[in-house]
């Protein structure tokens, strides 16, 4: 009995707090930073991964499934990677890559795209 009713109150609060949607182009800037960091773990891009994390934590609110969507994303990426033995990319390319991943991840989360409760 105890344990129903702990399941319903459970219920109840996730109910209370309704999923926020993402957009598809929120969506695909999160993505593409996923596997920016599934390449850069690959290919041992330590700064470029700190780097991603940084604009991560600035650019994004503070949902979880985000962050799943991310590590998601970022351990296909890097499975693949690595069963591919691909070459990894210069770092300069690389760094243009993420410079323009980043700028579009910022765009598509800019604060004034939020809505106030979040």
């Amino acid at each position: 009995m105890l344990k129903s009713t702990r399941f319903v109150l459970a219920l109840l609060l996730l109910w209370s707090f309704p999923a926020q949607a993402t957009t598809e182009e929120q969506t695909q800037s999160l993505e593409k930073m996923g596997q920016l960091n599934g390449i850069a773990l690959g290919c041992r891009y330590f700064d470029q991964v700190k780097a991603i994390k940084k604009a991560l934590v600035q650019a994004l609110p503070k949902r979880r499934e985000l962050g799943r969507t991310f590590e998601a994303v970022t351990d296909q990426t890097y499975r693949e990677f690595v069963a591919s033995k691909a070459a990894c990319p210069s770092t300069e390319a690389f760094a243009a890559d993420l410079e323009a991943a980043i700028q579009r991840l910022n765009q598509n989360f800019s604060p004034e795209l939020q809505s106030p409760d979040k």
